[in-house]
């Protein structure tokens, strides 16, 4: 019952409103050059498509979306070397 009205409440906020305003950002984004000039696509359609095939094999865990929100605010980047090193070579992309 619990993953029935988990359906419920996710289908419930799908509206032409929010549809029109995803395809608006989509569209911005996609209309930049520099989204195709400087190859930020790769890193956009990868991320993408790897948290989604990571619920979708584990889909008992926490959404990845909940968790990045809580982890975003959690984790300091500074403090992990890799991490640091992960910003620097995404940073020109942003």
């Amino acid at each position: 019952m619990a993953i029935i009205n988990q359906f419920q409440q996710a289908v419930g906020t799908v509206t032409p409103d929010r549809f029109e305003q995803s395809l608006a950002v989509y569209q911005q984004q996609f209309a930049q050059e520099e989204f195709w000039t400087q190859k930020q696509y790769l890193i956009w359609f990868h991320g993408k498509d790897i948290q989604k095939a990571m619920q979708q094999q584990k889909s008992q865990y926490i959404s990845l979306n909940a968790f990045f929100d809580w982890a975003l605010n959690q984790l300091d980047v500074n403090q992990y070397p890799d991490l640091i090193e992960l910003q620097n070579r995404i940073s020109p992309f942003q």
